[in-house]
C-alpha cells in the first residue's frame, strides 16, 4: 500500500496555536484535528496499523501521521472509563456502557496509577520527529466519565431520582481527574482539552440550574489549576451551545470546539462577531455535509471562507465540526489539509 501524498507548505508549529489563542493576527491559521479515523490514518501512512483510536497508536506512527498532516498540535489521551467498554468492528470504535448502577458497583471502581500517562507523554516527546508540535492533552471531565459509566438514560434518570448517588460517584471520579490533571501539567503541554455533553442540536439537555450544580463546579476547578500553570483550556461541546457561551467566557475557557452547525442554529460567524475578542474558536468545517458528501471544490470553498472570515483578530483554529470519521473520504480530508496550508488569513493594516 503506497502512502497518500499531501502537499504541505509549512511545518507544524505550536506557536501558531499559541498566537491565535492570544488573538494575534497571522496569515497562517493553525490546524489541529481532534481525532482521525484509523482507516484514514492507515491510508495516509500507507501501511497496516493496530486497530485502535488514533491517539492510542504507537508513538512513532502517531507522531509521523501528525507531522505528515501538518497539524500544529498532537492530541494525547490515556483512557480511564469505568463502566464502559470499547470494541472494534471493521476498524470502527463502538461502545458498551452503563455497567455501573449502584453503590455496590462503586466499591469496584479503582483509580489507575499515573505511570501510563507519564509514559505516553514521554514516548511522544522522545520521538525524533516530535519537533515543534504542541501537546493537546485530553482529559475526560468528571461528569462525562460518570455519564458513560451509568449509560445516558440511567444517568439522566438518576440526576432526578438519585442526585446524592450521582454526587458521590462524581466525587470519587473527580479525585482521579484532578490527580491526572496535576500529573499532565508537570509536562510542557500547550493546551488541555476537556468538555461536557451538555447540549443537543436544539440546545441544552438540562436546566441551567442543574448545569450549574452538576457540571460547572468541576470545570471551574479544572480551569483554575490549568491557568495557574500557564496552559490554555480548549472546551469540547457537541450540539448547540450558543446560550452557554457567556458562561464559558466567565469561567475562563480559552477556546471552544468543535462548533457543529446544528442546522444553522449555531453560526460561527455570528459567534465570532459577538464573542471573538474574548474567546477563540476551533472547528466548524462541516462533517455532516461538506467533508462527508461534498466535492473537492466544496471543501476548498468552505475552508477558504472560514479562514478569510475568521482569521481577522486571531482566535480561529481550522478543523472539522467534530472529527474525521470513517465516513469522510480521505481525499476530502487531504483537500482540507492542503487548503488550510495554502490559504492566507486576513491581517489588518
Amino acid at each position: 500500500m503506497a502512502p497518500m501524498k499531501i502537499k504541505l507548505t509549512r511545518e507544524p508549529d505550536k506557536q501558531r496555536y499559541i498566537d491565535t489563542i492570544n488573538h494575534i493576527e497571522s496569515e497562517e491559521v493553525p490546524f489541529w484535528e481532534t481525532e482521525v479515523d484509523h482507516e484514514t490514518v492507515r491510508k495516509i501512512l500507507g501501511r497496516d496499523l493496530p486497530v485502535t483510536r488514533s491517539y492510542l497508536m504507537p508513538a512513532k506512527d502517531y507522531v509521523e501521521f501528525t507531522q505528515i498532516t501538518g497539524q500544529d498540535l498532537i492530541k494525547l489521551h490515556v483512557q480511564w472509563q469505568p463502566g464502559r467498554k470499547i470494541f472494534y468492528e471493521r476498524g470502527i470504535a463502538n461502545y458498551a456502557g452503563g455497567l455501573i448502577k449502584d453503590y455496590d458497583d462503586l466499591k469496584m471502581v479503582k483509580h489507575p496509577g499515573m505511570d501510563p500517562i507519564r509514559r505516553r507523554i514521554e514516548e511522544i516527546m522522545g520521538d525524533a520527529n516530535y519537533g515543534k508540535l504542541g501537546i493537546a492533552y485530553a482529559i475526560y471531565s468528571t461528569p462525562n466519565i460518570v455519564t458513560d459509566a451509568l449509560g445516558y438514560e440511567d444517568y439522566y434518570i438518576s440526576l432526578m431520582e438519585r442526585p446524592g448517588f450521582i454526587k458521590d460517584f462524581m466525587k470519587l471520579v473527580d479525585e482521579y481527574v484532578m490527580k491526572q490533571l496535576e500529573t499532565v501539567l508537570e509536562y510542557p503541554v500547550t493546551v488541555i482539552n476537556t468538555g461536557f455533553a451538555l447540549c443537543m442540536n436544539t440546545g441544552p439537555v438540562l436546566s441551567f440550574d442543574m448545569i450549574e450544580e452538576f457540571y460547572f463546579p468541576f470545570l471551574k476547578n479544572m480551569i483554575s489549576l490549568i491557568h495557574s500553570k500557564g496552559v490554555f483550556v480548549d472546551y469540547h461541546c457537541d450540539g448547540d451551545n450558543t446560550l452557554l457561551f457567556p458562561k464559558f467566557i466567565e469561567m475562563g475557557v480559552d477556546s471552544v470546539n468543535a462548533l457543529e452547525k446544528c442546522g444553522g442554529r449555531q453560526d460561527i460567524y455570528k459567534l465570532k462577531e459577538k464573542y471573538g475578542d474574548r474567546l477563540a474558536f476551533r472547528g466548524n468545517i462541516d462533517v455532516g455535509e461538506v467533508l462527508t458528501r461534498g466535492t473537492k471544490e466544496d471543501v476548498i470553498r468552505d475552508v477558504q471562507e472560514h479562514i478569510m472570515k475568521l482569521s481577522p483578530g486571531g482566535g480561529y483554529t481550522c478543523s472539522s465540526s467534530h472529527d474525521i470519521s470513517h465516513l469522510v473520504p480521505v481525499e476530502n480530508f487531504i483537500t482540507m489539509i492542503e487548503t488550510i496550508h495554502k490559504t492566507k488569513g486576513v491581517v489588518s493594516g
